[in-house]
């Protein structure tokens, strides 16, 4: 495992995952609005947002899908690491990152 992997997770969790909750949910409540999420420092091509999300919305029971440039390496062993959720292929995912063209069809 790269040592990267190992860094960028939350540094006072209950906290920060509690904040990242309610700006997703306030998001999810209020189609349009933008709402800032920070605390995770994931590795490229995610973004601080996006490793946020995944930080709170995801467990290891959570199947995910990495679409497109987010499955890489570097991702994938952060994602083991700080989350332990499995990598699946779309079809079988809870939740899927990445590019809007990288996780088309939807329908998947």
């Amino acid at each position: 495992m790269n040592a990267d992997a190992l860094v960028g997770g939350f540094t006072e969790a209950p906290i920060q995952s509690a904040r990242a909750f309610r700006e997703i949910l306030e998001a999810v409540a209020r189609p349009g609005t933008i709402r800032r999420l920070q605390g995770a420092r994931p590795p490229a091509p995610l973004s601080v947002a996006a490793g946020t999300a995944l930080l709170v919305l995801t467990d290891p029971t959570t199947r995910l899908h990495l679409a497109g440039r987010a499955d890489c390496a570097n991702v994938r062993e952060w994602v083991a690491f700080h989350i332990g959720a499995p990598v699946v292929r779309a079809e079988e995912a809870d939740f899927a990152i990445g590019t809007w063209d990288a996780l088309l069809p939807v329908s998947r």
